[in-house]
């Protein structure tokens, strides 16, 4: 009866067996996986790794720690960083003081002075005018061109040019500065070149996994080794993933808020943009009905047409009028000209 009660106890105990709860580690973030990590360290080495057969894995976890630590701790801005940005400011100043030099020469009344500012234009105008809008490749591809066109055989009459003008001063200092920037430049370059690589991506994912496999690892001790407690160590670590849990669903709320904002947004705009271009559009005109356009069309047409047979009666008809109107005047006429005639008789016969 005891070893019955007993046997019922355990499997009661495995049924309800605590364990260490599963979180989406992959959504963690570097800094909150060095704490996570951190903090389990801590909680195996306070609860004695050698007492829950977990010294193994802690050894395991330590190395992972120190790599994670690296990860987070980046080598951030060379020390030759400030230097380079002061130099390139210095030659550009350096090329800008040569182009205004020129410039302000071609006010000077004197015809030899105007004929070694035209000359000295041509390079300063095509190399050393506005450098401030180029990166620093492009300036630097600038200012050797523009020193490898003055050290050629053909371009004795420019340096000349610069040194008639008094410029040949601002040019050696732009020269050594150039020099001082590339050799500041390339030693950057080497210094991060033999920086070792640290894929940070990689090592958070590969703490990640240790993490998830040393979970594993407690879950499966506590059903091997029975006559082992590991409820503390699971309680607190459960705490610690809690935590975590909260953290990443707030992340993801968060994002999907600002995704539907955003969304809206963008959905807000265009519609307001539609709005404007039809309020742009130009109102088209009133349709007219078939039937009026028809009769107005056939309207025109009439007046528009003109028979050339109809043309022809009405100069005959016009001609006609004319001829009736003649003929009319010259019966007036003849009618006027008897009653003179019967007129002038009667008269001579009441004389006689």
């Amino acid at each position: 009866m005891c070893i019955f009660v007993y046997n019922k106890l355990l499997i009661t105990k495995a049924f309800f067996m605590i364990k260490i709860k599963k979180i989406p580690l992959s959504k963690l973030l570097k800094s909150e996986t060095r704490r996570l990590l951190d903090k389990v360290v801590e909680i195996v080495e306070k609860n004695n790794p050698e007492k829950y057969r977990l010294q193994d894995f802690h050894k395991i976890l330590v190395e992972q720690q120190t790599k994670v630590k690296g990860v987070i701790k980046p080598y951030g801005k060379h020390k030759n960083t400030n230097d380079l940005a002061q130099l390139h400011q210095k030659r550009l100043g350096y090329a800008s003081l040569i182009v205004s030099q020129v410039e302000s020469l071609r006010r000077v009344n004197c015809p030899k002075t105007q004929r070694m500012v035209e000359i000295a234009k041509v390079p300063t105008k095509a190399y050393l005018t506005n450098l401030g809008r180029k990166n620093r490749h492009e300036v630097y591809l600038q200012l050797w061109a523009f020193f490898e066109i003055l050290q050629k055989d053909e371009s004795i009459q420019q340096r000349e040019a610069f040194a008639t003008l008094g410029l040949q001063k601002y040019l050696d200092d732009l020269k050594d500065t150039c020099y001082q920037y590339d050799d500041l430049h390339w030693q950057r370059l080497i210094d991060i070149k033999e920086r070792p690589s640290i894929d940070g991506v990689q090592i958070r994912s590969e703490a990640q996994r240790i993490l998830q496999l040393f979970f594993e690892q407690v879950n499966i001790y506590q059903k091997t080794f029975k006559e082992i407690d590991y409820e503390p160590i699971i309680i607190e670590i459960n705490r610690e993933l809690t935590r975590h849990s909260k953290n990443i669903k707030t992340r993801v709320a968060t994002n999907k808020r600002r995704a539907r904002k955003k969304a809206a947004a963008a959905a807000k705009l265009k519609e307001e943009v539609s709005k404007a271009k039809d309020n742009l559009k130009i109102e088209p005109e009133p349709k007219v009905d078939d039937e009026q356009e028809t009769n107005a069309n056939t309207k025109f047409d009439k007046s528009a047409t003109v028979d050339p047979l109809n043309i022809d009666s009405s100069r005959n008809t016009t001609k006609s009028k004319k001829k009736d109107k003649k003929g009319e005047k010259g019966e007036n006429i003849q009618d006027k000209s008897d009653k003179n005639d019967a007129e002038s008789t009667g008269g001579r016969r009441k004389m006689e």
